[in-house]
């Protein structure tokens, strides 16, 4: 469906206008192109609408920056899933209770713990610190260009290979 592009760009600036114009970083900027794909893909604006779409136009993600279009609220408080989603909204326990719960008083601690999954931590941890030293890549054509580089005094260098394409401008 690459020839419904266009038709989905424009339905992601719709969605958004209806949305009330999240701010378009993670995860708002997914469900309002999920939600552009749908309407497109379906044929029916916020016939299929996905629980997250729901959780946010109910204020689970805080305040929204403008109203939710009120027509769309209709559609996305009908869709088929939004009473259960409704009826289950998300825990929100005070600072207190967090750091009792993962016993911490480092709020660091409490933000990774209450937001990324345990087996991803004990992963993380297990990984030991991130390295800070990373070899420079290193291939017959990049030697070349460091020494072309130190003796080189045009502005831009570009060198092409079969595998290897580089463009080097000096900074002014």
């Amino acid at each position: 469906m690459m020839d419904r592009l266009p038709d989905v760009l424009a339905e992601v600036a719709a969605v958004r206008k209806d949305l009330g114009y999240p701010g378009m970083a993670t995860p708002f900027s997914q469900l309002v192109g999920i939600q552009a794909v749908l309407n497109i893909v379906t044929g029916e604006r916020y016939g299929t609408v996905p629980d997250e779409v729901v959780q946010y136009a109910a204020g689970f993600y805080g305040e929204t920056v403008a109203p939710v279009d009120p027509d769309v609220m209709d559609r996305i408080m009908a869709s088929a899933r939004a009473k259960e989603v409704l009826d289950n909204p998300p825990a929100d326990p005070s600072l207190e209770d967090l750091k009792k719960q993962y016993e911490t008083q480092d709020e660091d601690e409490l933000i990774m713990r209450a937001t990324v999954p345990q087996a991803d931590i004990d992963k993380m941890r297990a990984a030991g610190p991130v390295r800070r030293d990373y070899p420079l890549l290193s291939s017959p054509e990049l030697e070349q260009v460091r020494k072309l580089m130190t003796v080189a005094t045009m502005p831009v260098v570009e060198i092409q290979s079969s595998g290897l394409n580089v463009n080097l401008r000096r900074k002014s």
